[in-house]
């Protein structure tokens, strides 16, 4: 009943505020005109009964103080069930504070295990999650007391007075964080059969489908034009407002309507920056009512705003919907690349699309296929694939592996693009860290295949590292 669908934008400005909050402070007006666009989209409806108390959720000037006790509390059931469940194939279950995990881990020195800077729990590397699980595992009840004795009695301990687990608990904490390999999940259903059974004049009817799992395409639909003195080109009908960089304006397909704006930029000053000036297309009146600005004459001669504008589009590799209708889309969500070695022995890549994989196992092909020019598969690589970049084969005993070594050179794959694929190191939990390794061509360069020697691995739920 809390939360409300938004623009991503939207909601980064709003912050922690209420919506009273916000909108109020643009004026009485703003927020009349908020409450007004609320109320008709949660107005009770035959589906939504009971829209309209959202309305009064979201409209709300003050809320009640008791709603950080209610989210308590629901924590607090959702703790107890899970206790009982527990307890089920377990005599000994403990339920304890959030917090104590918190002030376990600075108890013991867990936090500077992974962030030597500062005493506080790093997010940034996964294997915080590991040092949780080992708070967790290790904490007892007489930990609890003790930590309400300490914090009761004594603000200004010392940390080595602390009772740990053990007496060198926080040393092979060390030694054994540092030889976590870090395991990635990574999808592998690509299509699922769902069957339907429906009863009909007293017969059953079986409908098999199959269903893809995951993203085939891009949202937006196309249409396959064909203009004069210009190669084939695919268009799409977007809002004129959706218009923001100079870019943009070029791949504006009527002649006139891109003229237009561009005359109304120049009345503006220009572009700023090579952006679209804001008030291009609409104007605000004092009642905050959008006017429009660029417009057409009809068949009769009078003036007709323009609201939506047709765009040219390339698409590589666009798929049609139907065969009867004259609807493209862009598969551009690709599912892995293959590296193989051609008639010549030098090393090349296809770029495989989800539809492309889609279509092989629907029609029981094999996923990976060398393409028909090519002499042999190097190695495929997928969102979550985990390769060492760096070694040579000869430096790794598989026999007798050193994991203080190998999670160094440990990464796998973020994103692929057609030449460009990257890697972000395997303890990585953003993906704006400077832990990642970028591969560009299949030379000896800097950023070439060969200087990195990819050595495709897999890592077991338990950190096992097998080579593929």
């Amino acid at each position: 009943m809390n939360k409300t669908l938004c623009f991503a934008d939207e909601n980064r400005a709003k912050g922690d505020l209420t919506p009273y909050e916000f909108y109020g402070k643009q004026g009485e007006q703003k927020w009349n005109d908020i409450k007004l666009q609320a109320l008709s989209c949660f107005k009770n409806k035959a589906h939504y009964p009971n829209a309209y108390y959202k309305f009064k959720q979201f409209v709300k000037q003050k809320h009640d103080s008791d709603f950080i006790s209610r989210q308590l509390n629901d924590t607090r059931y959702i703790s107890k069930e899970a206790k009982n469940y527990l307890s089920k194939i377990c005599n000994n279950v403990m339920v304890a504070p959030g917090q104590m995990t918190s002030n376990l881990r600075h108890h013991w020195g867990l936090n500077t295990v992974l962030n030597k800077e500062e005493d506080v729990k790093i997010r940034e590397d996964h294997r915080h999650h590991a040092i949780d699980a080992l708070v967790m595992a290790c904490a007892t009840r007489s930990h609890l007391q003790e930590l309400s004795k300490w914090n009761r009695y004594d603000r200004t301990y010392d940390l080595d007075n602390f009772p740990k687990p053990w007496k060198t608990f926080r040393e092979d904490a060390v030694k054994a964080v540092n030889q976590i390999l870090v395991s990635h999940k990574k999808t592998k259903s690509i299509l699922t059969v769902r069957t339907h059974t429906t009863n009909k004049n007293g017969e059953k009817y079986k409908n098999v489908g199959v269903a893809a799992r995951g993203q085939l395409h891009k949202e937006t639909i196309f249409g396959k034009r064909q203009t004069p003195h210009s190669d084939q080109g695919f268009h799409v009908r977007k809002p004129i407002d959706s218009l923001t960089t100079e870019k943009q304006l070029e791949k504006v397909v009527d002649k006139t309507i891109k003229d237009l704006i561009f005359k109304r930029i120049h009345i503006l000053g220009g572009f700023v920056k090579g952006k679209i000036p804001v008030e291009t297309f609409f104007i605000s009146d004092e009642r905050g009512k959008k006017l429009p600005q660029i417009f057409l004459p009809n068949k009769n001669g009078n003036s007709v705003p323009v609201l939506k504008v047709r765009m040219r589009e390339n698409i590589g590799g666009a798929e049609k919907l139907k065969n009867n209708l004259n609807q493209w889309v862009n598969p551009r969500n690709n599912h892995h690349v293959l590296i193989f070695r051609d008639e010549n022995e030098n090393l090349k890549e296809e770029v495989v699309t989800f539809w492309t994989v889609v279509e092989r196992k629907r029609k029981g092909f094999p996923v990976y296929q060398l393409p028909a020019h090519g002499q042999s598969i190097v190695t495929t690589l997928q969102i979550n694939d985990m390769f060492l970049l760096g070694l040579n084969e000869d430096e790794v005993d598989w026999g007798n592996l050193n994991y203080n070594i190998l999670k160094k050179y440990l990464y796998r794959v973020q994103k692929l693009t057609s030449g460009d694929y990257f890697f972000r190191k395997h303890t990585s939990s953003t993906i704006t860290d400077e832990n990642y390794k970028q591969i560009r061509g299949f030379g000896m360069g800097k950023t070439g295949w060969f200087a990195f020697n990819p050595i495709k691995v897999k890592i077991s739920v338990t950190g096992k590292i097998l080579k593929i």
